[in-house]
């Protein structure tokens, strides 16, 4: 195995030129944006996991052709040294408090990124009852600020320009906190408003290692591979009793938001009213 990091548009050109020429180089495409390489025909083909438990179906999309393995968790975050324990945000509600106004920073839910799925996740019908369009509004009425990016939000906490950061990646902020900032992070939520996003890879299509690509996925799906998954990639696995990462309950016991709906058509409306509410 041999591992290449670079940005999702150049490993995607890449692998759509390979495709095209018939000269196969990589086996995996695993990547933040492995839904769109899956989408395009003649470029991946269908796992073959046999390790999972009895009666799991694994989950994926395109006719198998994209394998969800892992799952991320999205964190609330706050300044240790601005919030004091006992007055910690513990769930959405929690950030409706007055004393919050003006001091809370996320991402832009304006434009494409993450926060919008998280909102639009808020207001579906399976959590409407809880949450909807009404929670949404009371948000927007926080005046709730706006981060240069996604990935800044930990690091304004962190630098005591906001008592409180929301819909953090886990991975922004464990990044910060590997820095040694002043941040903590509230997961789970406690009042089930969790929110997780997916991994999943595409095998390529007549690639020179099959054999070894099918491998690769059965071990992920392997009791081992579900470990290995908490413990070196602090993700979740898929599987019924999948471990969480150290400090998180297990999948099985976690409570959680629709993940989000990939379709264009689904999501507008929400957007809109998203954009609509937060617009500056």
């Amino acid at each position: 195995m041999v591992q290449q990091d670079q940005p999702d548009a150049q490993s995607i050109t890449k692998i759509e030129a390979e495709a095209q020429s018939g000269s196969k180089i990589a086996d995996i495409y695993d990547g933040g944006e492995s839904p769109q390489v899956a989408a395009e025909p003649g470029i991946c083909t269908a796992a073959d996991v046999r390790t999972a438990p009895e009666g799991f179906e694994i989950p994926g999309e395109f006719d198998g052709r994209l394998t969800y393995y892992a799952m991320r968790y999205f964190v609330l975050v706050y300044n240790t040294d601005m919030v004091k324990e006992s007055e910690v945000p513990k769930n959405w509600d929690d950030l409706l408090d007055p004393k919050w106004k003006g001091k809370i920073s996320m991402g832009d839910p304006t434009v494409p990124g993450g926060i919008r799925y998280i909102l639009t996740s808020l207001m579906v019908p399976e959590s409407e009852s809880t949450w909807g369009e009404d929670y949404i509004e009371k948000l927007a009425a926080q005046d709730v600020q706006f981060a240069q990016s996604e990935p800044n939000v930990p690091a304004d906490v962190a630098s005591g320009r906001f008592p409180i950061g929301i819909a953090v990646y886990q991975g922004f902020y464990e990044d910060v906190k590997a820095k040694g900032g002043p941040i903590a992070a509230v997961f789970p939520l406690d009042d089930g408003g969790n929110f997780m996003s997916r991994t999943g890879m595409c095998i390529i299509e007549d690639s020179p290692h099959p054999d070894a690509a099918q491998l690769y996925i059965n071990w992920l799906y392997s009791p081992e591979g579900q470990q290995a998954l908490a413990e070196k990639n602090r993700s979740y696995g898929w599987t019924p009793e999948a471990p969480g990462p150290e400090g998180t309950p297990p999948l099985d016991e976690l409570k959680r938001v629709p993940f989000a709906n990939s379709d264009p058509e689904f999501n507008q409306p929400y957007f809109d009213f998203i954009s609509e509410q937060f617009k500056k």
